[in-house]
């Protein structure tokens, strides 16, 4: 059971239930700069929040036995085959049970997002609870990192298969945090591999 927290608290989820299939292993576990990708999404988290959340379903056990977890709150996900929508109703269920005002959600598979972006997103959140901060790729689309106030709890709570906030937010007023290239997130390994070399 997490403590109460209270209610002007912002919590700060790492979504990583996924198995992974097109990437041919555990994404959470591949490494990119000599970091595993999901620790590279702890550690930003964990400079935004002092008790970041993570949501683990496929290869929960390996995760928990390969990666240092200390100072994370993790939330099993039981239907985490469904896709990014179970993760989301986890996180979002864990919220308000915890009275949270909102919730910034991270991806794993993002390892270019840095500590600065969150913490430009956070600030935005802080300024004005109620409405919704979503990242603005180099190609213009808008995506995660975000914050999701809890006026949309409801409706994320609804979500099903791979739907995510984006579908929520579609026609709310939003704010906007430029990442650029940094938003690319990975989807298989050859997308990692040249991510990789390219950052080099």
């Amino acid at each position: 059971m997490l403590s109460t927290q209270r209610k002007s608290e912002i919590a700060v989820v790492v979504l990583a239930a996924g198995a992974s299939r097109r990437f041919g292993g555990i994404k959470q576990l591949a490494e990119f700069d000599g970091q595993p990708l999901l620790s590279r999404a702890l550690r930003v988290a964990k400079s935004n929040c002092a008790r970041p959340w993570l949501t683990l379903g496929a290869h929960a056990d390996q995760i928990h036995a390969e990666l240092a977890l200390s100072g994370v709150e993790v939330l099993l996900v039981d239907r985490w085959q469904e896709g990014m929508a179970a993760s989301l109703r986890k996180a979002v269920a864990t919220a308000q049970q915890n009275n949270c005002e909102g919730m910034i959600v991270l991806l794993a598979d993002q390892p270019l997002i840095t500590k600065s972006d969150v913490e430009r997103l956070h600030a935005l959140a802080l300024e004005n609870p109620r409405v919704a901060v979503m990242s603005r790729y180099a190609s213009g689309q808008l995506g995660v990192p975000a914050y999701l106030p809890a006026r949309y709890f409801s409706q994320l709570s609804a979500l099903a298969g791979d739907e995510g906030a984006r579908k929520v937010l579609r026609n709310e007023p939003v704010r906007t945090v430029d990442v650029e290239e940094r938003g690319r997130d990975i989807d298989t390994r050859e997308e990692l591999d040249l991510l990789e070399r390219e950052w080099r």
